[in-house]
């Protein structure tokens, strides 16, 4: 049976475990949802990525509520100015003073805002692209099963080791795993570059 949603991948989980079907289904839905996790913190693909557009306030910007990372940010600005993304205390001892500055060459996330140093001096526009939670594998909008089934498996087996203990397979199962998984992140880089254009100087 193929994997394509959360139903195929359970009944897959016990012929690959080699454990009966009661034996799993007791403990099915926490190793999907563990497995998942480490997927959503570990894999960027393009399915992710959304598109950021606030105005500064009080000098700051929330943070989407789906945000997982940013891959970058600028001021819409002429000239553009690109938003190097930093640490919270780099920007609490470069810039301390937390009071109209001028136009901010750097941020960070710091708990529930993106911050800004120096201090915004206007409500500058700023705009980018972040990586957004997809949706999980239960819901039926989830699209990472659907094009990466084996990704889902391995890591699956992965999680399976502290339900029954060390499998020979295990190094394997990791080592497939990763190997998916960069495999995949891979794919989301070319797919990020495959429109660029290289001029080269006549």
């Amino acid at each position: 049976m193929a994997i394509t949603n959360y139903t195929s991948l359970s009944q897959a989980l016990p012929a690959w475990l080699d454990v009966g079907t009661d034996s799993l289904s007791s403990v099915v839905s926490d190793l999907i949802t563990n497995a998942e996790k480490r997927i959503f913190r570990e894999v960027r693909v393009p399915e992710m990525e959304k598109a950021l557009s606030a105005s500064i306030s009080s000098g700051a910007i929330a943070v989407p509520s789906d945000f997982v990372e940013l891959k970058f940010a600028y001021i819409d600005s002429n000239p553009t100015q690109y938003l190097q993304i930093v640490s919270p205390s780099y920007i609490y001892e470069r810039y301390p003073t937390r009071g109209s500055s001028g136009m901010p060459v750097v941020l960070a996330r710091d708990g529930g805002n993106f911050i800004f140093g120096p201090y915004p001096d206007s409500d500058y526009a700023v705009k980018g692209t972040y990586y957004a939670r997809l949706s999980d594998i239960g819901s039926s909008a989830s699209a990472l099963v659907a094009s990466h089934p084996d990704l889902y498996l391995y890591a699956c087996l992965v999680e399976s080791e502290p339900l029954f203990g060390r499998d020979q397979r295990m190094a394997l199962w990791e080592a497939k795993y990763r190997e998916i998984r960069d495999l995949v992140n891979g794919e989301g880089q070319r797919a990020n570059f495959s429109g660029n254009m290289t001029i080269r100087p006549a």
